[in-house]
């Protein structure tokens, strides 16, 4: 895939993933997280999502891990692509 579009399509994704993450996920334990940075593969099959957490590693991690089919419903309805 092309280089330049595969940047872009990360760079959508982040922002989407952050303002899911801000707004949409309605847990106690998900606090104060940062998306980071998210790598795409090439046949955009697979996306890995880098985030800071600030307080409460363990529990934040596990419900972010529990938290990711809501994550991807939110987004397969979002992206247009």
């Amino acid at each position: 895939m092309n280089e330049i579009n595969l940047k872009r399509k990360e760079s959508e994704i982040l922002n989407l993933i952050a303002n899911i993450v801000a707004f949409d996920l309605h847990n106690v334990n998900i606090s104060d997280v940062v998306v980071m940075d998210v790598k795409l593969s090439n046949d955009l099959s697979h996306v890995k999502v880098f985030v800071v957490v600030e307080s409460n590693v363990q529990k934040t991690l596990i419900a972010l891990n529990n938290s990711a089919p809501a994550v991807k419903r939110i987004l397969s309805k979002t992206l247009t692509w």
